[in-house]
């Protein structure tokens, strides 16, 4: 989760950004570029200029941010509005392979196949999806342990690859 000083910050960027300050929303855009840009290539593998996508996801952010009503929720938020564009402008393009359709993930349950979807596919970091889950970081160290521990016991005893 966001620290106490990480949360105010982000919170009075927003506000800021909301009322029009484009140094604000630039640090905004700062934070998550990576992460909006890592959707985009992962939603879109094949396209060509994965940087343009990204760069209509966060327009369309910044003529939206009047809805966002809890800083909190901010990075749901932008993953949701992110998913939106992708969805409504390069739908055709889309990865038709959906994390949630690929056979391993079925062995898990729900609460660790989001987990894992969270932090492999979409690569939010521990503090993040333990914000978006309403769960503590120590409970997502855990659940990714316990999902990969539960793989590697149903494959036989050994997956290859790393933590």
């Amino acid at each position: 989760m966001y620290g106490t000083s990480a949360s105010d910050a982000l919170a009075a960027d927003l506000r800021a950004a909301r009322i029009g300050d484009l140094r604000a929303f630039q640090r905004l855009f700062e934070r998550h570029a990576t992460l909006v840009l890592r959707l985009v290539r992962s939603r879109l593998p094949s396209h060509r200029h994965p940087e343009h996508v990204a760069e209509e996801i966060w327009l369309t952010v910044w003529d939206a941010l009047d809805e966002l009503d809890d800083p909190l929720r901010w990075l749901p938020w932008l993953l949701a509005r992110a998913q939106q564009v992708l969805e409504e402008r390069h739908g055709d393009e889309l990865l038709e392979s959906d994390p949630e359709e690929l056979p391993f993930l079925e062995r898990l349950d729900e609460p660790a196949r989001e987990v894992v979807r969270l932090r492999y596919f979409l690569g939010l970091s521990f503090d993040a999806i333990a914000q978006r889950i309403g769960a503590t970081r120590a409970a997502v160290s855990l659940a990714l342990r316990r999902a990969k521990a539960s793989l590697r016991m149903k494959q036989g005893g050994g997956v290859g690859g790393h933590e």
